[in-house]
């Protein structure tokens, strides 16, 4: 059986070698490459991870990326900035946070949304989270789908995107 590929996009993040590490010890193929990279680049690949970033704010000066990218038919995943320029690709609003998250916080999930990628996560699990800025509105046909106690869009999907 060959491996599936999944590709981490980089936001110049120390994250993104951790997450591809990981990817590789679960039995997946994994590179890192620029968000910027090309979609013949991808070919191949049966997932991407947009990685977070050491950005201190959403709104300064965009890293470069190619957004010819989110045409592609497979699952994308956002953390962390790469969840932040999602929803606001897809129309939705990021902005200051009214209180920062820094350190280890309880994710709940709404049971009620069924998610995929949070199939074999507790209900009520904790996570690292580090940001000052935040989700405030969702894209149109966007979901939530986790929460923590200052973050109500901790993790949201679009089931339908790239179909």
């Amino acid at each position: 059986m060959a491996w599936q590929k999944i590709v981490v996009l980089d936001f110049n993040s120390q994250q993104a070698h951790k997450i591809t590490k990981t990817l590789r010890l679960l039995g997946y193929h994994s590179e890192i490459k620029s968000p910027a990279t090309t979609i013949e680049s991808l070919k191949g690949a049966t997932g991407i991870i947009l990685s977070d970033g050491p950005r201190l704010g959403f709104t300064e000066k965009k890293i470069q990326f190619n957004e010819e990218i989110l045409s592609l038919e497979i699952p994308i995943l956002g953390i962390g900035y790469g969840h932040q320029l999602l929803v606001h690709l897809y129309g939705g609003l990021v902005g200051k946070a009214l209180i920062g998250e820094f350190g280890p916080a309880q994710l709940h999930q709404d049971i009620s949304t069924y998610s995929p990628l949070l199939l074999d996560v507790e209900e009520t699990t904790t996570v690292a989270m580090a940001h000052q800025d935040e989700v405030l509105e969702l894209p149109q046909g966007f979901e939530v789908v986790a929460s923590t106690k200052v973050c109500k869009y901790a993790a949201v999907q679009d089931l339908n995107q790239g179909r």
